[in-house]
């Protein structure tokens, strides 16, 4: 969390689903907050990339279980060598937990994505209210139990897969 704002409420911001009073209060807060107004012109860089990375994986959904890994693989790294030409660093863990909701929207919906992370959030925080690259394990398995629950097994393990290859990239 910083200054205040979670990383639902960043990513609710991000998705234009936040209600109009938070928003309001987001936005004038990004207007005198020099550390946040950065960090909303990093999470919209970010949304760029992975709406470019989010079309591609929905040409391919009519490959199989297999064809979906290697997408979300050459996915990542697309989106490593296209931030690095942009000048953005490795990514937070909050670009990171949008990556993965990028990669499962095609698949599950917008909604049920949300649902999944909300709920595997809220059971891998281990140290206060902000999702760390400490919890980033538990929370990535947390996350793909649900969504292989919810989704099917190959999205589950293409979380698992993604979710280990977002946190390899974010320390390298």
């Amino acid at each position: 969390m910083r200054h205040g704002i979670d990383e639902q409420s960043w990513l609710a911001w991000l998705d234009g689903t936040l209600d109009a009073q938070a928003r309001s209060a987001l936005e004038a807060h990004l207007g005198i907050c020099a550390d946040c107004g950065w960090q909303s012109r990093q999470l919209e860089r970010w949304r760029e990339l992975l709406e470019t990375e989010a079309g591609r994986l929905r040409a391919a959904l009519c490959g199989g279980e297999e064809e979906w890994e290697r997408m979300a693989w050459r996915s990542l790294h697309r989106l490593r060598e296209a931030a690095a030409r942009q000048g953005l660093g490795r990514w937070t863990v909050l670009e990171a937990l949008s990556i993965l909701r990028l990669l499962m929207e095609p698949i599950c919906g917008q909604g049920t994505v949300r649902a999944v992370v909300e709920r595997a959030l809220e059971r891998s925080r281990a140290a206060g209210p902000a999702l760390t690259w400490g919890d980033w394990g538990r929370f990535v398995g947390h996350l793909s139990d649900a969504a292989a629950s919810v989704c099917g097994s190959a999205v589950g393990r293409l979380v698992a897969l993604a979710g280990l290859c977002l946190a390899e990239e974010a320390v390298a």
